[in-house]
């Protein structure tokens, strides 16, 4: 999917299992502390499913799915976000409530944990159609439900 706003053009893509070496390249993970480095790397590659976002043609943003087990109707949701995103708020969220779509298809709960405080994820979420519970230790538990 590609849009452009403005003079931005921005793309989501789904991305491939043999492209995600490069990714983590891409994404310049040397500049996260080692115990993060190790967290993004393990959950992008067991992600069953990863989708970025670029905008004219830099990097801004990955996410992705990891189900417990290769039967589960369940995944876990994870972001990571560079300041690129910033003033391309909207073509974001329309594209990711795509993707959402998409996603939900494949698995009936779409859940995860948000940083409390993280008010730009929270919307996100919220657009994407999360449901929060109550924060735990920092930490916002939040589900996305297909509702059919």
């Amino acid at each position: 999917m590609t849009a452009r706003t403005g003079k931005a053009a921005t793309k989501i893509s789904k991305v491939n299992p043999w492209e995600l070496q490069l990714l983590i390249s891409t994404i310049g993970t040397d500049k996260l502390p080692d115990n993060e480095r190790t967290v993004f790397e393990t959950v992008l590659l067991s992600s069953s499913d990863v989708w970025t976002g670029w905008i004219d043609g830099n990097f801004a943003c990955v996410w992705g799915l990891c189900p417990p087990t290769i039967l589960s109707d369940r995944a876990y949701l994870w972001l990571y976000t560079t300041d690129r995103v910033k003033g391309n708020e909207f073509v974001f969220v329309r594209q990711s409530q795509i993707a959402m779509r998409e996603m939900l298809q494949h698995f009936k709960t779409i859940y995860g944990y948000c940083a409390e405080g993280a008010d730009a994820s929270r919307r996100w979420l919220r657009l994407l159609g999360a449901r929060f519970d109550e924060p735990s230790e920092g930490r916002v538990p939040f589900q996305i439900k297909a509702w059919n």
